[in-house]
């Protein structure tokens, strides 16, 4: 099941792993999907050091063209 949701307060920061939606740190293992016009499909993991083999990990895209 795919779960669409747009959010009104975002604070991103790639190259230190900081995502803040909605005023609440993300502290649990995700994937950062960047789509734009020069980064399409580009992503990372945020706070990898909690991830266990096999785990299977939430996706955020965030749409830089908008």
């Amino acid at each position: 099941m795919n779960k669409i949701e747009e959010f009104k307060d975002l604070v991103f920061d790639y190259n230190h792993e900081i995502l803040i939606i909605n005023g609440e740190k993300v502290t649990e293992p995700i994937i950062v999907k960047l789509n734009s016009q020069d980064a399409w499909g580009v992503s990372k993991v945020f706070n990898y050091q909690m991830t266990r083999s096999g785990m299977e990990l939430p996706v955020v895209t965030i749409d830089l063209d908008v």
